[in-house]
């Protein structure tokens, strides 16, 4: 596992160089409904919403 953690925080390490998380949307905020229980499967339902959105 150490070859593929090695490439992740070399690429992470690269983008923060090159300024890629600077200005991003939400930064220094909360997570929103970070503390909210939800059910198993919750976020591929919140997927398919947002790919219908799209497609309308």
């Amino acid at each position: 596992m150490d070859i593929v953690e090695s490439i992740a925080d070399r690429r992470i390490r690269e983008a923060r160089a090159a300024g890629l998380f600077d200005n991003l949307a939400g930064r220094g905020q909360p997570i929103a409904d970070i503390d909210q229980e939800r059910p198993p499967g919750w976020w591929a339902d919140r997927l398919v919403e947002r790919e219908r959105l799209k497609l309308q």
